[in-house]
């Protein structure tokens, strides 16, 4: 069996939780021993990482990160970057070694800035929401297989193989925004988890983590839409906050509702049957493996009605996240 395999194999679900057009069910699986690593925040907070432009003049699709860190740094695809000359997020996620200097492939999410607001980035409180990290999974799925076999070093090859269509992020990001009725002046979309902080804060009280949980599935409306899993409790844990906003944004969208009816209950309960489903439409994906923008392999899923990726190391899967394609469309 595959190290994805293996880990989808042995997950068992928690009783769900509801608040507004969100449900989430608690994942559990047996731990596999990892080297040991920290997420971003916590590298940034202890000064033992940079995250800064190529240079001054600086190059939309790629970031550098110099690592002081005595052990590797997990950054999650999907988290944003704050600052510099303009806030990116990341496209893949990715293992960095300790006392690395790499480039990271990232796509830009404020489009009306180019100029300095700092030198550094700090890490933002949330990820791409998520309908928008699925879209770029389906295209990123699509050109894996023209991906090289051998590691990527340049800015150019880096950005090319990692490439998540900008235009189309840009277009995600400027759609979401309008649809939330948010007037951004440089269009980041970080403004918009701003202008909705404290609904989303009422997410992270309703919906706290569990003992022992390593993932969770997310359902919107009554259907399942994503799986998130990671390589421990503590790395589940640390991220999450990041993740449930990045489902909780989209569960506040009222594009199709009056706003009285935004949190009204959801017209079909999902299930434990429902989360087994997803997770067997996963486990029967067509796999893609080819070499991470660092450490481990870059895998990408195409399943029935679903699109993936994980990131493996040593056979452990360090970061899975599988969507529905309807969250696509």
């Amino acid at each position: 069996m595959t190290a994805i395999s293996t880990l989808l194999s042995g997950v068992s679900i928690g009783e769900p939780r509801r608040h507004g057009r969100l449900e989430i069910f608690p994942l559990f699986a047996a731990s596999r021993e990892t080297d040991a690593f920290i997420l971003l925040d916590e590298a940034l907070a202890a000064k033992s990482v940079d995250v800064t432009e190529t240079s001054d003049s600086g190059s939309v699709p790629v970031l550098k990160l110099t690592s002081k860190s005595p052990v590797a740094i997990l950054l999650l695809d999907g988290e944003e970057l704050i600052g510099a000359k303009q806030n990116r997020i990341l496209n893949t996620s990715i293992l960095a070694p300790a006392g690395a200097e790499m480039l990271l492939p990232v796509s830009c999410v404020e489009a009306g800035r180019w100029r300095y607001s700092s030198h550094n980035f700090r890490a933002a409180g949330h990820a791409l929401f998520a309908k928008a990290r699925a879209r770029k999974a389906v295209r990123m799925v699509a050109m894996h297989q023209r991906r090289r076999v051998s590691g990527a070093s340049s800015a150019h090859s880096v950005a090319s193989q990692f490439d998540a269509d900008q235009n189309e992020v840009w277009s995600d990001v400027s759609d979401k925004l309008s649809r939330m009725g948010v007037d951004s002046a440089s269009s980041a979309i970080n403004d918009g988890y701003e202008s909705y902080g404290e609904r989303l804060r009422e997410f992270e009280a309703a919906l706290a983590p569990v003992p022992g949980q390593r993932g969770a599935a997310f359902a919107l409306d009554g259907r399942i839409v994503g799986i998130e899993l990671l390589a421990t409790e503590d790395a589940f844990r640390a991220i999450y906050r990041k993740l449930l906003k990045s489902y909780a944004f989209d569960a506040l969208e009222a594009a199709e509702a009056p706003a009285a009816t935004v949190d009204a209950p959801a017209a079909t309960v999902p299930s434990k049957a429902d989360v087994e489903a997803f997770i067997a439409r996963v486990l029967g994906a067509a796999v893609s493996s080819a070499p991470s923008a660092c450490l481990g392999a870059d895998v990408r899923l195409a399943g029935e009605g679903c699109t993936g990726h994980a990131l493996v190391h040593d056979e452990a899967v360090l970061h899975l996240a599988a969507f529905d394609d309807q969250l696509a469309v």
